[in-house]
């Protein structure tokens, strides 16, 4: 009760600046978290996903509303965070009566059922009572867990331990839209081959039995053909120079003894050196494309297991240009 002498005007003062102080508190909150929100909306217009969040879960810690909740998940889902981004769209989208919600709903839902392609749930039954469960060394609960784990796609360590000690280890594979059951109390799948082991050769110590891996028969036929090309060009190239030899041998000769004659002997003999020059020239020429048939046929032909067949090349040092070698 206020003192009679006491003027009730240094009362009212008082009290009416403390009311206006409540007042405005909360309000200024509100118009924080709003401001925040705006900021984190413009740095995802800039790109800066990371920084938004920051914002958003600023925003929520001022004023925890499904519109902080959903901006939050929307950055989420930019990062890659689907765990967190689902959760954070979940919560939003039950506050159905919340008019921001409400006028985004069918943008939330598209975003969440988006994520939702990237994550999948693993059930675990099984397994001692009380042991702790990792994933990937992180722990997700203790058995018997409650509900499904909700994970990204990919392969995960799964490990359940009892008083540190592993008593359970395993890999689970996670698959979208899919909830994968581990059974702990029943024997893991046989696991693959090791990359090591699945690349080792085998080596066959024994012919019996054994089948021929090697070509059909038109591959050793084709090796006939490629040698016989081969050994024809060198006849012919031979041949080829020989007669060319022969004809340049008649064009010196006539140029020596004949001069301007115009005699018989002299007719025959130049006659004579350019049909054998020609006939030279045309055999060298035979031979290099019997020659050219020959590699081509050897070259295309598959290898057999057994046998090796390399093509070498390498600058010469005495001249421009390559050396090449063919080994089979």
């Amino acid at each position: 009760m206020v003192p009679p002498e006491m003027p009730f005007r240094r009362v009212l003062a008082p009290a009416c600046a403390l009311a206006l102080l409540l007042s405005a508190t909360r309000p200024a909150h509100a118009e924080d978290a709003d401001g925040l929100i705006k900021q984190g909306v413009e740095l995802r217009r800039a790109g800066n996903d990371a920084g938004a969040l920051e914002q958003f879960r600023r925003a929520y810690d001022l004023a925890p509303t499904p519109r902080a909740l959903a901006q939050m998940g929307l950055a989420e889902q930019a990062l890659g965070r689907w765990i967190d981004g689902e959760a954070h769209l979940a919560r939003a989208l039950e506050a159905g009566q919340d008019p921001w919600i409400a006028k985004y709903r069918g943008t939330l839902e598209t975003s969440r059922a988006e994520i939702g392609k990237h994550l999948g749930s693993l059930y675990v039954t099984g397994g001692p009572e009380g042991a702790e469960l990792r994933l990937d060394g992180q722990p997700v609960g203790t058995l018997p867990l409650r509900r499904p784990v909700r994970l990204p796609v990919g392969t995960f360590a799964l490990e359940a331990s009892v008083g540190g000690h592993v008593v359970v280890a395993r890999a689970v594979s996670i698959a979208a839209g899919v909830t994968a059951h581990e059974d702990l109390s029943a024997p893991a799948a046989p696991a693959s081959p090791s990359p090591a082991s699945a690349a080792a050769p085998v080596i066959v110590t024994s012919r019996e039995g054994a089948r021929d891996e090697g070509p059909p028969e038109a591959s050793s036929g084709r090796r006939r053909l490629a040698w016989i090309a081969a050994g024809g060009a060198v006849a012919v190239a031979a041949a080829g120079g020989v007669v060319l030899f022969l004809g340049n041998r008649d064009a010196r000769s006539y140029n020596t003894m004949c001069g301007e004659s115009t005699s018989g002997t002299c007719s025959d003999l130049q006659t004579r050196g350019k049909r054998e020059q020609v006939a030279g020239v045309v055999g060298l020429v035979a031979g290099g494309a019997l020659g050219a048939t020959a590699a081509w046929l050897f070259l295309s032909e598959p290898a057999r297991p057994s046998e090796e067949r390399r093509v070498a090349c390498a600058p010469a040092l005495d001249r421009w240009g390559a050396a090449c070698a063919l080994r089979f």
